[in-house]
């Protein structure tokens, strides 16, 4: 997870904060098996129902794109069967959008790096554009 969050990559997580075993229902159970993971780098969300894991995952998929940190969507709900939607693909489409767009630079930082634009998702190790990524030191 370090190594994910070192080098900038837009992913999202998707786990679960309850435990399993005897104590599962125990409410300060909750969360114990993500403390882990808190340092790492990945900011965090927690969805209290599946709809609204649904939705957070695809927050979490632009705001990974557009900061360049990987994310991590928390569900802090029991198993259930009930009723979610899914988004239709054309307006995934438009709000997620194709990894190979082009979108202004959202931080000075990424300005400094790519120039006034960069691609949706980054191409670290383009010939055009030579970027450092992940330089290790003593």
């Amino acid at each position: 997870m370090l190594a994910a969050a070192r080098q900038h990559l837009p992913l999202v997580v998707n786990t679960s904060a309850r435990l399993t075993g005897e104590n599962r229902f125990s409410e300060q159970n909750n969360f114990a098996n993500i403390l882990g993971v808190t340092g790492s780098g990945f900011f965090q969300l927690v969805a209290h129902s599946l709809q609204e894991e649904i939705f957070l995952t695809l927050i979490a998929q632009r705001a990974a794109e557009l900061a360049l940190i990987p994310g991590m969507v928390i569900a802090d709900y029991p198993a259930t069967t009930a009723k979610f939607a899914i988004p239709a693909d054309d307006l995934l489409g438009r709000y997620l959008g194709n990894p190979d767009d082009q979108i202004a630079s959202p931080t000075p930082a990424q300005e400094m790096l790519f120039g006034k634009s960069r691609r949706r998702v980054p191409n670290w190790f383009s010939l055009d554009l030579p970027v450092m990524l992940g330089a290790a030191k003593d």
